[in-house]
């Protein structure tokens, strides 16, 4: 599972000796001083539309550092500081591997309801300046007019293990009629994750009325 993956990344490129002591200190922690990531991403939401509706979400993530390093090491098998068609499948295969799970960690809210994603395609990943960047396009499973409705993006873990940072400047409103629309951050003090500790940061896509 791509959860999985990336804390096997991480304890992987640590000690072994300090992972484990860093975890004992961690249980011996209330659950709230546990609340925090061990994984960072960097995202980006580009809404798709088709006769003014918002049908997709086009999506980027650029991972840590020290992620990087390991699906760098694990699938860059000839080393040449990119990825050709066989590491390409094989990382996005990894990666994609029981995404659905947890719903591609994406969540689309319209009218303040959670809707269904119909899946994702476009998966590909890149390495830039050592760091590795994952594209891919999320489908909603029916179209919504954003002049009726106020549609909501988040893109966050609901354990907590992945911190994502979507900031509203990442949301593109390039598609007519986002064009007209704007994206407003703020946080969802309605659908707190981690036990109820963390609300996590969404963007509100906020467009004229019709």
């Amino acid at each position: 599972m791509i959860r999985m993956r990336f804390r096997a990344a991480h304890v992987a490129a640590a000690h072994v000796t300090a992972a484990v002591v860093a975890t004992l200190i961690l249980l011996l922690q209330p659950v709230p001083a546990r609340a925090h990531p061990h994984v960072w991403v960097t995202a980006e939401a580009s809404p798709e539309t088709t006769d003014d509706r918002v049908t997709a979400i086009q999506l980027r993530w650029t991972f840590d550092p020290m992620l990087s390093a390991v699906l760098i090491q694990d699938f860059d098998k000839n080393a040449d500081g990119r990825y050709d068609a066989a590491e390409q499948a094989a990382l996005t295969a990894e990666l994609l591997k029981n995404m659905s799970e947890y719903g591609y960690f994406t969540h689309v809210q319209v009218d303040a309801s959670f809707i269904e994603l119909a899946g994702v395609d476009g998966m590909a990943a890149e390495i830039g300046d050592k760091v590795v960047t994952m594209t891919f396009r999320a489908r909603l499973a029916e179209p919504v007019d954003p002049r009726a409705h106020r549609i909501t993006i988040g893109v966050y873990d609901p354990e907590y293990y992945i911190d994502f940072d979507l900031p509203a400047a990442s949301v593109r409103l390039n598609a007519p009629p986002l064009d007209l629309c704007r994206p407003v951050a703020r946080e969802d003090k309605l659908n707190p994750i981690y036990f109820g500790y963390v609300n996590p940061e969404v963007i509100d896509v906020v467009c004229p009325a019709r």
